[in-house]
């Protein structure tokens, strides 16, 4: 932690694979000889709070394959030579709080497999070149609070598994591209409260398993494209204030089997085709005061497990039809006291 600077003849050190000078936070620079280390494959630089850039030497470690810089909190760019780095596997940028922009340049990075940009809260956009890292599989973008827009460049990543956008709360819209996101299984934008509505095109992630869209207070409405979504287990709108109906096309999620609309308090209705979801085990309801009733459908569900209508007032109205059902619940709540 007491370390200062690294001498310049640390680039002597021709045979030198791992460097690590975690929580070095007294570290305000690196020496322009760190590019001559031939052989590094790590370099780790976590917890280094004072360093605010790195030198464009880096780009002449050919061998690099894993560069850790979380928790630099004072670095606030990349060196465009970083394109240099062409055997980068792994980027880890979580907790650059000063970190405003990532270089047009980081589309060089052909092998890289995984960029790490969780909690980069100063970050505004990101580079249309980020489509061009054809490896990607994994993205975290959460708690970038500052972040407004994504790349339409974004559905070129056609191996990307992971993209983790919860917390980006100035987030507005997302690219029409997605939906080009072929092999994606988990979209979480879990708490992004400027986003209002979802591109049609979200309706072509044919992988896509879980969709989590918990707090995004804008959310107005979900659109009729979302019925594409045929691998759909797991739909969770969890306090979406402003969300007042549900598209019919609902109905067409024949996989999925957990709706949660708890807090969905200006939802005034249910589609009527909420029946026709047949793996639906578990429904929350609770909360959704505006909900003026159920469904004929309703009592068509086949065979839920558990089913929450706490606080549904106008909705708990209709417990004869509900209760018709409780015999195939596992737990039926009907009021804030029951379980």
């Amino acid at each position: 932690a007491g370390i200062t600077r690294l001498p310049e003849s640390i680039g002597t050190l021709s045979a030198l694979k791992v460097l690590t000078l975690d929580n070095c936070s007294r570290l305000t620079s690196l020496p322009d000889s760190l590019g001559e280390l031939t052989a590094l494959t790590t370099l780790k630089l976590r917890g280094c709070s004072r360093l605010p850039c790195l030198p464009e030497s880096i780009g002449g470690l050919k061998q690099l394959t894993a560069l850790s810089l979380r928790h630099c909190a004072g670095l606030y760019c990349l060196p465009d030579s970083i394109s240099g780095l062409t055997a980068l596997t792994t980027l880890d940028l979580h907790g650059c709080t000063s970190l405003v922009c990532v270089p047009e340049t980081i589309g060089g990075l052909s092998a890289l497999t995984t960029l790490n940009l969780d909690s980069c809260r100063a970050l505004t956009d990101l580079p249309e070149s980020l489509g061009n890292l054809g490896a990607l599989t994994t993205l975290k973008l959460g708690h970038c609070s500052a972040l407004t827009r994504l790349p339409e460049s974004l559905g070129s990543l056609a191996a990307l598994a992971t993209l983790n956008l919860y917390g980006c709360n100035r987030l507005r819209q997302l690219p029409n591209s997605i939906g080009d996101l072929a092999a994606l299984p988990a979209l979480n934008l879990t708490r992004c409260g400027s986003l209002q509505v979802l591109p049609d095109t979200i309706g072509r992630l044919a992988t896509l398993t879980s969709l989590r869209l918990n707090y995004c207070s804008s959310l107005v409405r979900l659109p009729e494209s979302i019925g594409g979504l045929r691998a759909l287990t797991k739909l969770e709108l969890l306090e979406c204030f402003a969300l007042r109906a549900l598209p019919d096309t609902i109905g067409d999620l024949a996989a999925l089997t957990a709706l949660d609309l708890s807090g969905c308090a200006a939802l005034t209705r249910l589609p009527e085709r909420i029946g026709e979801l047949a793996a639906l085990r578990v429904l929350d309801l609770g909360g959704c005061r505006a909900l003026a009733r159920l469904p004929r459908s309703f009592s068509a569900l086949a065979a839920p497990e558990w089913l929450d209508v706490r606080d549904c007032q106008s909705a708990v109205r209709q417990q004869s039809r509900v209760r018709r059902s409780a015999v195939l619940l596992k737990r039926l709540s009907l009021s804030s006291g029951s379980a």
